[in-house]
């Protein structure tokens, strides 16, 4: 196995392309605009995008959005934003970039990492692995400020278990490997999805989009174990996985004709709100972030729909005119709403 996930080191342009992503660093550090005078903490809220900046809104309360900082207007669209899973950061995806946002300290501070998307925070979100160099994978210690190069193919990596393993791609099935100087390798599952696949938050779980399988006519949602067997339980079909609330229990689903649905991975519970679509979840899934296309122009609003209840209650609106991706930001013990 190891020879289709390791490749070797360098690559022609490998300095180069490290200088222009430190220089990026530099730039768009510089650009972050900064509000004034923060708390240490935040309360359960949302980050989303808006014209080229970075927002904060708590999902209680009627407080007004507070502006974390500008990504400048050179920075492209915003592909992807993920909490980590003690709220004190958000990875930002956009272009070929990938910037943290720390949620913690007397200010929201932004820093570009040096690599590109696709990113993932480990399971205490204490580092972050990334698309370096080459197509090496370029692993971040936060805590310690720690950036290192390793030889495994970054296009193969798909997230991390809660031993702090890596969860790679290796032909058509799914493995584990440490980052150890001496790695350890093992199977997770002997299939892989053809579209959307999600590692569970544990790591103990995945979902993803299978084509039709035995006599069903329609591609699917399926989850599964990764213990090395993974068996696999159809979820729903025409429809793809969007995301995981943190203690692993639900997952935020969009579908083509059931709109934005939250479901248990394991199937057999599941509620949908049409017209609406998935972005993210609370972390214990008893809500569900949605979007709806505004008025006027390409703009969305925000809304959070909860789960308890026999049937779905109307969605409560949270933000108007966002223009990019948002995710729902567990809570520290402050507040970020308390600034100025």
């Amino acid at each position: 196995m190891t020879s289709r996930l390791r490749q070797g080191a360098g690559g022609v342009g490998a300095g180069a392309a490290r200088r222009r992503a430190w220089s990026a660093a530099m730039v768009l550090a510089v650009s972050l605009v900064s509000a004034a005078a923060t708390a240490q903490e935040h309360p359960e809220g949302v980050v989303f995008v808006r014209d080229a900046a970075l927002y904060f809104v708590p999902t209680e309360g009627k407080t007004e959005a507070v502006e974390l900082g500008s990504l400048g207007d050179d920075a492209g669209p915003v592909t992807r934003l993920t909490a980590s899973p003690g709220g004190d950061a958000v990875l930002v995806e956009y272009g070929d970039r990938v910037a943290l946002v720390s949620l913690r300290g007397p200010s929201a501070r932004l820093r570009v990492l040096a690599c590109a998307p696709p990113a993932y925070f480990d399971h205490g979100g204490h580092r972050v692995a990334c698309t370096g160099p080459a197509n090496r994978l370029a692993v971040h210690e936060l805590e310690a400020g720690i950036h290192r190069l390793s030889d495994i193919v970054a296009s193969q990596v798909k997230g991390f278990l809660d031993d702090h393993s890596l969860v790679l791609v290796n032909g058509q099935e799914l493995w584990a490997e440490t980052l150890e100087p001496n790695p350890t390798q093992r199977r997770l599952a002997p299939h892989l999805p053809t579209n959307a696949l999600l590692i569970g938050p544990h790591g103990h779980r995945a979902v993803g989009v299978y084509p039709p399988l035995r006599d069903h006519k329609s591609a699917a949602i399926y989850g599964f174990k990764l213990d090395g067997e993974g068996v696999r339980r159809r979820l729903l079909a025409k429809a793809v996985p969007v995301a995981w609330s943190h203690d692993g229990e639900w997952i935020a689903v969009q579908g083509e004709r059931v709109g934005g649905c939250l479901m248990r991975p394991t199937g057999g519970q599941y509620k949908c709100w049409r017209r609406f679509d998935a972005l993210s979840l609370s972390p214990d899934g008893g809500y569900l972030l949605l979007s709806k296309p505004a008025d006027g122009d390409q703009r969305v609003d925000l809304y959070a729909a909860r789960r308890d209840g026999v049937h779905p209650d109307a969605p409560r609106l949270i933000v108007r005119g966002a223009t990019g991706p948002a995710v729902w930001v567990p809570a520290t013990s402050g507040s970020v709403a308390d600034r100025p």
